[in-house]
């Protein structure tokens, strides 16, 4: 399944940073855990890993950031640093 980029927002410090969740990263997810064909209710459903994908984002880059964006390499390397073996690209 295929999914276009989808825009959200991340709450952190008291305020709401826009967040781009790119369809790559998406299609991903759901590959990994499952999940619904709509991009909303996948994001919805798999919340916590989205938001340790933001916190890992966050810890690399430690300036303050106007935007966040994930998409597929940044799911992997935040999955092969946390030696989640179904993140390593096969």
């Amino acid at each position: 399944m295929e999914y276009a980029d989808a825009y959200t927002t991340f709450e952190t410090q008291g305020r709401a940073l826009p967040l781009l969740i790119r369809g790559d990263a998406l299609s991903l997810l759901r590959d990994t855990f499952g999940g619904s064909d709509d991009a909303r209710e996948l994001i919805a459903e798999n919340h916590e890993t989205i938001d340790a994908i933001v916190h890992f984002l966050i810890e690399e880059d430690t300036h303050w950031q106007w935007s966040l964006e994930i998409d597929r390499e940044t799911m992997l390397r935040w999955g092969r640093q946390r030696d989640l073996w179904h993140w390593k690209p096969v």
